[in-house]
Parts: structure tokens; sequence; C-alpha cells
């Protein structure tokens, strides 16, 4: 990955209808929103990267550089949103990639007004229980706390044929599906 190569996706992505629309500051939250919800959300977006493919995230992050454009901030998002297969969304569907940041920003700022103040988010207004994010990853695969690696790569090998964008399948399943195989393989 190149800096070239992310200047000619935030190119593109700038040419679509929409882009207009996506705010800079929106970008970055959307980025740090979709890392909480990942179940690695201790973990950086390079960090995460660099844990599905070796490299990736050190590789993008070299790429962009120290410059927080919204063209960079774009492709980082892109990344966040579509893991190892944003490279292939943002060659040959940007005008998708827009369209899915634009109604994520959206989707953010609308829960955003809807939230509670901050004196009212205290820990005992919260679920009592904590959640065990390695029985969430199984829940995602339909699994129980029984299953087995095998069973857990038969499960997913599954999934995968139904919710893979390629196929037809949403990009936000099929990231969850992707993130609960790779906790529970890690």
């Amino acid at each position: 990955m190149t800096a070239t190569q992310v200047q000619r996706w935030g190119a593109s992505l700038a040419d679509q209808r929409g882009w207009t629309e996506l705010r800079a500051t929106g970008l970055v939250a959307l980025i740090d929103q979709l890392n909480r919800d990942s179940f690695h959300a201790q973990l950086t977006l390079q960090q995460r990267l660099d844990r599905l493919v070796t490299g990736l995230g050190t590789d993008l992050f070299a790429a962009v550089g120290s410059r927080s454009s919204k063209r960079s901030m774009a492709v980082l998002a892109a990344f966040a949103l579509y893991g190892v297969r944003a490279s292939e969304w943002l060659d040959e569907d940007p005008a998708r990639v827009v369209e899915e940041l634009h109604q994520r920003q959206r989707r953010e700022r609308t829960a955003r007004s809807g939230r509670r103040t901050r004196s009212d988010q205290r820990r005992t207004d919260r679920d009592w229980r904590e959640r065990d994010p390695r029985m969430d990853a199984l829940s995602v695969l339909g699994l129980d706390a029984s299953a087995t690696q095998d069973v857990i790569k038969q499960a997913f090998r599954q999934l995968v044929k139904q919710h893979h964008p390629d196929v037809g399948g949403s990009a936000e399943s099929f990231r969850r599906v992707n993130d609960a195989y790779q906790l529970l393989m890690s």
C-alpha cells in the first residue's frame, strides 16, 4: 500500500455523489465508534488491521502519513468499516463506500441526539451483567460454549457464504461474523 494509492482512493471518493455531506470530524468519530463496536474494542484501527493481516494497519497508516484530510479520514473509515476487503470496495465501488459512510454518520448523529445525559449514564444505571466477548462471538456464529475449533470454522465458512457482500450480504453482517471468528480463533 502506498501514499499514491491512498490519494487515488481519496480522490475517487471525493468524486462521488454525497461526498460533500460527509464531515471529517464525523469520519473520525465513525472510526472510533466502529473500533469500539468491534470484538477487539481495546485495539486501535491500526492494531486491529494488523491482527487481521500482518502489516496491513502499519502499511495503511504509513501511506496515510501524518496528514489528516477529509479524504484520508474517509479511506481510514472505509478500512474501519470493511476491514481487509476495503481496498476492493474502494477500487470497485467508491460510490457505495461514500453512501455507506454517509449512512453511518447520519445514524451516529441520530443516536447521539437521543442519548441520555452524562449524569444519567452512571454505572449503576447500566446492565448489571458484564458481557463476555467470547460468548457474544459464539452467539454471532450461532454456537454455544461447547463449540470446538472445528465447529467454529465450519459455522464461520457457512455464514461467510451467506453474508459476504460479494454474494449480496451486508458488509455489516459480514464484519460481525468475521470479527467473531477472529476473536474466537485468537
